[in-house]
C-alpha cells in the first residue's frame, strides 16, 4: 500500500489537502472556497423554470434579460448582493449561473423573414 504522501506527489495534489479528504474532514462542495451565491439552489431552480417557460413561449432571453430577472427576484425576496447601481446581476454571477445550470440556453434573437 502506498503512502498518502506518495499518492499526493503522483497526482500533484497538496499532501494536506488529500489527507483532509481521506480522513473526512472536508466533504463535497459545501466546503468549497469562494463567495456564497446570492440565490439559493431552490431560487435558482425557480429562475431556470422562468427562463425555460419564456423560451418555450417564444421569448428568447438575452444575457441582460436574465441578469435583470435575477436582480428583480433577489430584491423581491430581500436578498442583497447584486449591483444597486446597475439594477442587474453581474457578469461573473451570470457565467457561474450558466456553469451551475448547463441546460439553460441563452440565444440571440433572430430576425423573421417578411414572407
Amino acid at each position: 500500500m502506498k503512502s498518502i504522501r506518495t499518492i499526493a506527489r503522483a497526482w500533484q495534489v497538496p499532501y494536506e489537502t488529500l489527507r483532509r479528504r481521506i480522513y473526512g474532514k472536508v466533504e463535497g462542495y459545501a466546503s468549497a472556497s469562494g463567495r456564497p451565491t446570492v440565490l439559493s439552489e431552490a431560487d435558482e431552480n425557480k429562475l431556470v423554470n422562468v427562463i425555460k417557460y419564456k423560451s418555450a413561449a417564444g421569448f428568447s432571453m438575452t444575457t441582460k434579460d436574465v441578469q435583470g430577472i435575477a436582480y428583480t427576484f433577489a430584491t423581491a425576496h430581500g436578498l442583497e448582493g447584486f449591483s444597486q447601481k446597475k439594477l442587474s446581476a453581474g457578469y461573473y454571477w451570470f457565467e457561474a449561473f450558466l456553469n451551475r445550470d448547463p441546460d439553460v440556453n441563452i440565444k440571440k434573437a433572430e430576425n423573421l423573414s417578411v414572407a
